[in-house]
């Protein structure tokens, strides 16, 4: 079963596919966020690395600054959730995201058991 995972932030579109909720197949990062034609460019870049299509995704989902606006996922989920969920994939043990966006930066605490127990978040663009 594959699962298509789509970040459309502000500045940069980023897309993955995942096998069996395990095994990274593919993915992408384009320069263009939302309002951009970044987020169609990173599925185009995905599709082509990895052979799959849309059709051959069992769901997809989709978060980011610009998530309310993309149209092709089953669903949807906040960045913190995304980054909790993520960030515990790839590090099992990990207690702290720190994620630098184009629009704001967060700072995410997690439980032992990979729950978000807090954040904080900064609005000011650091450009």
């Amino acid at each position: 079963m594959y699962t298509l995972g789509i970040d459309i932030g502000s500045t940069t579109s980023k897309c993955a596919v995942i096998k069996d909720g395990k095994e990274l197949v593919a993915h992408s990062l384009q320069t263009g966020g939302l309002g951009t034609g970044g987020p169609e460019e990173a599925m185009a870049q995905l599709w082509q690395s990895c052979g799959l299509t849309r059709q051959d995704m069992a769901c997809a989902f989709v978060t980011g600054y610009g998530r309310k606006n993309y149209e092709g996922a089953d669903g949807e989920i906040s960045e913190l959730t995304a980054h909790a969920l993520g960030g515990r994939f790839v590090f099992p043990d990990l207690r702290t995201v720190i994620d630098i966006g184009g629009q704001d930066a967060k700072v995410i605490a997690l439980s032992p058991s990979g729950k978000m127990v807090n954040f904080v978040m900064n609005d000011k663009c650091a450009a």
